[in-house]
């Protein structure tokens, strides 16, 4: 991905013609299943030629973990790893929910694997800041109408649920026009 597609929490040309909300929680097993299954292949085949952008929104609602893991994509994003990378190695050590895989030991280490101090990470963790943002935006999900996770909204239209990859390319078809990729 070009570096000049990653925006904080969005990859993508800002001004591509399809927009994907996605709202998901790290702790949500079906969102697990589509961040190393259906993701990747949406990244490659829509967003990296510029025709869709991805945008991650948190939709933590399975407790405490869902919420410190969301709060430590943002730390990540903040500290110069990125949020892609750190969400990348959230799924990779997804292990269910609330049975310790986002506990915040766990995610400091998370947070030195992708290469962050780790007493910059723990102290940004205890900063309240991120957990009130995470909270402040599935606050926004729920008023939307989200209600599981993971939730697509394409350019104004929800689809819940774990899509299909043949229904979800004939939607981003219509949108953007015929694929030239395989």
């Amino acid at each position: 991905m070009q570096a000049a597609f990653v925006h904080g929490r969005a990859l993508g040309d800002p001004n591509a013609p399809v927009t994907i909300e996605l709202w998901s929680d790290f702790q949500c097993p079906v969102c697990e299943r589509f961040a190393t299954t259906l993701e990747p292949r949406l990244r490659t085949t829509y967003v990296a030629d510029g025709r869709v952008r991805l945008v991650y929104r948190d939709f933590a609602f399975l407790g405490l973990e869902s919420t410190d893991a969301a709060a430590g994509a943002r730390i990540a994003e903040e500290l110069g790893a990125g949020f892609w990378p750190f969400h990348d190695l959230l799924y990779a050590n997804h292990a269910g929910e609330n049975l310790g895989a986002f506990s915040r030991d766990r995610l400091t280490d998370i947070a030195a694997a992708a290469g962050l101090d780790r007493t910059a990470f723990a102290t940004a963790l205890k900063d309240p800041r991120h957990v009130l943002a995470v909270n402040q935006e599935t606050g926004q999900g729920h008023a939307l109408g989200v209600n599981s996770t993971p939730t697509l909204v394409i350019n104004g239209t929800v689809y819940p649920g774990l899509p299909d990859w043949a229904k979800l390319t004939a939607v981003l078809d219509a949108l953007v026009g015929e694929r030239t990729t395989p």
